[in-house]
């Protein structure tokens, strides 16, 4: 499970105060994946927002028959911001590289994020 030390070090989240961070771990989910497993498909409903707490996570996107990869994160980056916003399906596709292990957050708990952690509103564009 995530701590508030943890997600303390991650740069999306350094500047949080505690309460903010416990709120995080409470209201996050733990997931992890093994390598080559998808967090999500292209065009799929957008469910949860993600931040990569370990591993490594490349995000591809459907070109003709095959695939370009658009970026790779790494510990502290995030994921499915703009779908989970606009209410819209996932824009791309996301994979975990290594085994990785991701801090998720469902719809409501993403939106009320914003009003506990205004922060995190101003790292995320």
């Amino acid at each position: 499970m995530a701590s508030a030390e943890e997600l303390g070090k991650v740069p999306l989240f350094e500047h949080l105060r505690r309460d903010q961070l416990n709120w995080l771990v409470e209201h996050g989910e733990d997931y992890f994946a093994q390598a080559g497993e998808y967090l999500f498909h292209e065009g799929d409903d957008s469910t949860y927002f993600y931040v990569v707490i370990d591993g490594e996570v490349q995000i591809t996107k459907q070109a003709g028959d095959g695939e370009i990869i658009l970026n790779t994160h790494h510990a502290g980056g995030f994921s499915g911001e703009v779908p989970m916003l606009s209410g819209t399906p996932y824009i791309a596709s996301a994979r975990a590289v290594t085994e990785t292990k991701v801090l998720r957050f469902n719809g409501q708990a993403f939106r009320e994020m914003f009003a506990i952690c205004p922060l995190v509103v101003s790292k995320l564009f």
